[in-house]
């Protein structure tokens, strides 16, 4: 079973979800950058998530460096969900989260 490490430990594999489509001409890079945000979500609005995300499908498909997206979310009774998304580089990333329209993060 693979393990995605993260800040509050090894989270086992038990999400599902879609996988965005890399588009081909990504592929050509040997590696990508991919950012995981991992997400608390009440146990009774985890549908309401998936709806808001699956809205904004394609927002940021013409960013450049932008590599795809999943939105995972879990198979037992957690209620957190991750979503990853993967990037040519880090400076396409960033250029995304500073560039208008971007809801301010919290520091890094």
């Amino acid at each position: 079973m693979p393990v995605l490490t993260g800040g509050m430990g090894p989270l086992r594999s038990s999400y599902c979800g879609r996988a965005a489509q890399t588009r081909p001409e990504d592929r050509r890079h040997g590696f990508h950058v991919i950012k995981i945000n991992a997400i608390t979500v009440p146990a009774d609005s985890g549908d309401e998530l998936a709806k808001r995300f699956a809205a904004r499908a394609g927002a940021v498909d013409d960013q450049p460096g932008f590599e795809g997206f999943e939105l995972l979310k879990p198979t037992d009774d957690r209620t957190t969900w991750l979503v990853i998304t993967r990037w040519r580089d880090e400076e396409s990333f960033e250029a995304w989260v500073n560039s208008p329209g971007v809801r301010p993060r919290p520091p890094r």
